[in-house]
């Protein structure tokens, strides 16, 4: 489907991201990654012309900004509303909520994947097509 992507072992499922508060220039970026490979992998970057850069925050400890994410082998990592993240940085243009931000994921292993991640509500708690996550 249009909202699952994979590179190698890695697969991205349901990426969608909190559109930012007015006058913001941050925004939340979540998604499910399967790691289905029997050896870790880690996310390392996203990168697109549309925002400067990206901190990862990993739950429990969302204060601290860490490298990357880490995947463990045979491992679904959920990142979402509450838990581990990726923040945007210095974006630039962010498309409308309902419509989808084109971005390119980093895997230390697996490589690069460009996904569209769809705009939602800055408070919005779930993909609005998520119900079956």
């Amino acid at each position: 489907s249009m909202h699952e992507y994979a590179v190698g072992k890695i697969k991205i499922e349901h990426p969608w991201l909190r559109a930012p508060l007015e006058g913001e220039t941050r925004a939340q970026l979540y998604m499910l990654v399967v790691n289905s490979a029997d050896r870790p992998d880690r996310l390392i970057g996203v990168k697109s012309a549309d925002f400067r850069s990206v901190q990862f925050h990993i739950a429990p400890h969302l204060v601290a900004r860490e490298d990357a994410i880490y995947l463990p082998p045979l491992s679904r990592v959920t990142m979402a509303p509450g838990g581990s993240h990726v923040e945007l940085v210095d974006i630039s243009k962010m498309n409308p909520v309902g419509w989808a931000a084109e971005m390119t994921l980093v895997f230390e292993k697996a490589g690069e994947v460009t996904i569209d991640a769809a705009v939602e509500a800055p408070d919005a708690m779930h993909a609005h097509d998520a119900e079956a996550m």
